[in-house]
């Protein structure tokens, strides 16, 4: 049967993960065709407007019943678990205003899993899965139930976001639209590279980093991979990728096309090619790193020079004066991450979204969604358009040796101009 969660208990879980566990994570989430006083961070909007005012759910005479379908008892129970915990968090903090929200969980490790979603109310607004294996089973035996999965993309044709079903995740498209577009817009950055781990993840990666950049008219001058099983060629294969960039540059002169590259891959492998952008004396240009490496950064001392002009993407920020964040924080007992915030707004937004009708279907969600997504957030706020078709306006943050902390892009933009006047005048004699 479907348990009802009647108390909180915090989970502390460790909150670094290595590059193969969180990928893995990722393969499983993703679906692919076939298968206080510090500075706010940068974001296309800023963290005091828009999603961030705060606002509450009404109190509501008969409870809303919230359904999470997380895989507790696997692998990725460790994520799901934050989830829950989250989502605990704000059944409570909601009942103290008198909202009443009755959160049931099933753990789609069982056996039984989908017996035990049949059994709850048809009303029931779904939240999961998180894994794409169980998303397609879950909408074959409930075309009707309002699913709102936990996961960054749904299958190429089926379902259909914003008709079939609705996210509640982070994608993508999100972190390179918040790194191109910071480039672009702070940085006046026109043509960039994508350099990709040579395997599935780094080239869906590097073909949808492209696509963007041409949707927003700016050029990739070049797109290497390199082998990520053998560091030891990495040296020759950077070295191709910046030649290749030098190629599409401008002729007379040395001056490479590239003005920010992309690194969708984790920390660790970062931390072991931007060092060579400097042996090769081409150090001026952004780094634009991955939401991998919220997970997995570990920067030395020996770091901060190479990495001067790097900033990466992120959908939680513990600093946040939002407060919904600040309410996050205080009742966790420990630091939370983006997996805590992900449950604790995705309780409140079930709550903002008010008992369902019995005839609620797409263009009632929908139309719903328009007013709901300006509900305060703890995380960066999710928005979703017209058709249902949901984006998160993410946060920008630099590497430091202490953790990630808010992008200073004033401070960055200031190196960036000196970096490229100083490259200039090595490689040609003038500024």
């Amino acid at each position: 049967m479907a348990r009802i969660v009647p108390t909180l208990q915090p989970l502390r879980v460790p909150r670094m993960f290595s590059r193969s566990c969180f990928l893995l994570l990722l393969a499983a989430l993703m679906v692919v065709a076939g298968c206080a006083g510090r500075q706010a961070p940068s974001r296309t909007a800023s963290p005091q407007s828009g999603g961030l005012l705060e606002t509450r759910s009404a109190p509501t005479p008969q409870p809303v019943t919230v359904l999470l379908v997380l895989p507790l008892g696997n692998a990725y129970g460790a994520f799901a678990s934050k989830v829950a915990a989250g989502a605990q968090i704000a059944v409570a903090r909601l009942a103290r205003d008198g909202v009443r929200v009755q959160l049931q969980i099933v753990d789609t490790a069982a056996a039984d899993w989908l017996d035990q979603v049949m059994r709850t109310s048809p009303s029931v607004l779904i939240g999961g899965p998180m894994l794409a294996q169980d998303l397609m089973p879950l909408l074959s035996l409930a075309p009707r139930r309002q699913v709102f999965a936990l996961m960054p993309e749904f299958p190429t044709g089926l379902p259909q976001e914003g008709r079939d079903a609705w996210r509640f995740f982070t994608s993508p498209r999100d972190h390179i639209e918040t790194m191109l577009t910071t480039a672009r817009d702070h940085f006046g950055v026109k043509d960039v590279g994508v350099l990709y781990p040579d395997e599935s993840f780094g080239q869906r990666r590097a073909q949808l980093f492209q696509d963007v950049a041409r949707e927003m008219g700016m050029l990739t001058k070049a797109a290497a991979a390199y082998d990520p099983a053998e560091p030891l060629r990495w040296n020759r294969q950077v070295a191709a990728f910046l030649e290749q960039g030098y190629a599409a540059g401008v002729p007379g002169g040395r001056h490479p096309g590239m003005e920010a590259v992309f690194l969708p891959d984790a920390w660790s492998q970062a931390q072991m090619l931007v060092p060579l952008f400097s042996y090769y004396q081409e150090d001026h240009m952004l780094v634009l790193g991955s939401a991998l490496w919220d997970q997995t950064l570990a920067m030395r001392p020996e770091d901060q020079q190479p990495f001067r002009l790097a900033m990466f993407p992120g959908a939680w920020w513990e600093g946040n004066a939002a407060p919904e964040a600040r309410a996050l924080v205080s009742a966790l007992g420990a630091k939370p991450d983006y997996w805590h915030a992900l449950g604790y707004d995705f309780i409140r937004f079930a709550a903002t979204m008010g008992p369902l009708p019995a005839n609620a279907d797409a263009q009632w969600i929908n139309t719903r969604l328009q007013a709901v997504q300006h509900m305060a957030w703890s995380m960066a706020p999710l928005r979703w358009n017209a058709r249902g078709m949901a984006s998160q306006r993410l946060f920008v943050f630099a590497p430091t040796p202490s953790g990630p902390v808010p992008a200073n892009l004033e401070a960055i933009r200031s190196r960036f101009a000196e970096a490229a006047r100083n490259y200039r005048i090595r490689m040609n004699g003038m500024p």
